[in-house]
């Protein structure tokens, strides 16, 4: 919730009786600065008038004021005020007016007079600041489409190179050619394919589906077959993989309008939560487990922690891939201090040094979150200026608190 404050004060430096005036007096009759309104946009009316009202009797007595929160003077006066402070002088030049024509014996008729005056040359309204667009709702951005670009670029060269093993090339001719094909299909498919504009988010779930498809087929074949399949075989699952993974990102983008921001949380929590899951697993077992099982339990946990952390990502308050780019070094750091200490340390059990890494994990995963608490909320924007009018400055604090 923001709150804006604007905060308007008038300084006069006018005679004294324009300050402050006695309710039981009454004032002389309204000359130079008391003409009435048609006088204040016209200078040659205003002469007139003056001539005409020394002509005439003397006026009425002044009108008594009431206190300043119930009198209608005071309160057209305020919202002048507010008006001009805003930057609508239109406005703020119209309340002055009918302050004028309603209350041309009011004390505080002679300053709406000299104030319209002064807002006779315009004045610039001051740079209220702008909102900052929703992390909520994305635009096409090139940025993105260069990210897209060259992500897949890269998958193009490594389908490739893949695709060479598939086929056991042994000239050098092909090994070359296959590559620079793959490269030249994955730039063009995502220049020609994105020419209406991508947002960061159908982008950022696009790569990240290629590379979770490529990590969970890479941790299924090694629980299979624990690295002693064919290289054919390995290289069929990691394209097969990769695939997936690209297909899931777009049928993503076309089931849900996920952000960037969520996206990279879903990827962090998933990620995370697997490394945690090995972690553990070792400090539990002393690696004792069966390397199939240590495997395919971290891997169903990652799958696991990714929906989980896409549900909470849909849930909770916009969240930014800077901010998640900064949890993610923290959990890494975590990580590296979490195993790094026990050996330091002297620590001869595995045991010591996986639970020290699962701690790690978690302490630096949560203690990002928290540093990073406020990461994305908007900057308090305070400023001062002051408005020149006749014979008096108006003083204005005004931003978002």
């Amino acid at each position: 919730m923001y709150r804006t404050t604007l905060l308007t004060l008038l300084l006069m430096a006018g005679p004294a009786q324009l300050l402050a005036q006695d309710t039981s007096s009454s004032p002389s009759p309204p000359g130079g600065d008391q003409d009435p309104p048609s006088a204040l946009a016209d200078p040659s009316a205003s002469q007139e008038a003056n001539t005409e009202e020394h002509s005439e009797a003397p006026p009425a007595a002044a009108e008594t004021t009431a206190s300043p929160g119930s009198d209608e003077a005071w309160a057209l006066f305020d919202r002048a005020l507010a008006a001009q402070a805003a930057g609508n002088l239109s406005e703020a030049r119209q309340a002055l007016n009918e302050l004028y024509e309603q209350h041309p014996n009011h004390e505080l008729a002679p300053r709406a007079r000299r104030m319209h005056e002064s807002m006779q040359v315009a004045i610039p309204a001051p740079p209220l600041r702008t909102e900052e667009p929703s992390l909520l709702n994305e635009q096409s951005s090139g940025r993105a489409r260069a990210e897209l670009a060259i992500v897949q670029t890269l998958h193009g060269m490594a389908l490739g190179v893949e695709t060479c093993v598939l086929i056991e090339c042994d000239a050098i001719e092909p090994i070359l050619l296959l590559p620079m094909l793959g490269g030249g299909v994955g730039l063009t498919a995502s220049i020609l394919l994105t020419r209406d504009g991508i947002r960061p988010g159908e982008a950022l779930a696009i790569n990240s589906g290629l590379t979770w498809g490529f990590g969970n087929a890479l941790m299924f074949e090694l629980g299979r077959s624990l690295g002693d399949a064919s290289e054919q075989s390995m290289t069929g699952i990691f394209m097969a993989g990769q695939a997936l993974g690209d297909g899931a990102g777009i049928l993503l983008n076309h089931l849900t309008d996920a952000t960037e921001g969520q996206v990279a949380l879903a990827t962090s929590v998933g990620l995370w939560t697997g490394l945690t899951t090995f972690f553990t697993i070792g400090a539990a077992t002393d690696f004792g487990a069966s390397p199939r099982a240590v495997l395919w339990a971290t891997l169903a946990l990652a799958d696991l922690g990714l929906v989980a952390g896409a549900m909470w990502a849909n849930r909770r308050p916009p969240m930014s891939r800077g901010r998640t780019l900064v949890i993610d070094a923290s959990a890494a750091l975590g990580a590296l201090v979490g195993t790094g200490l026990p050996v330091i340390g002297g620590a001869e059990s595995a045991t010591a040094i996986f639970a020290g890494g699962a701690i790690g994990v978690l302490g630096g995963w949560g203690l990002g979150y928290w540093l990073t608490d406020e990461w994305d909320a908007p900057e308090t924007n305070v400023s001062f200026a002051v408005l020149p009018s006749h014979n008096g400055l108006t003083a204005m604090v005004y931003g978002n608190l």
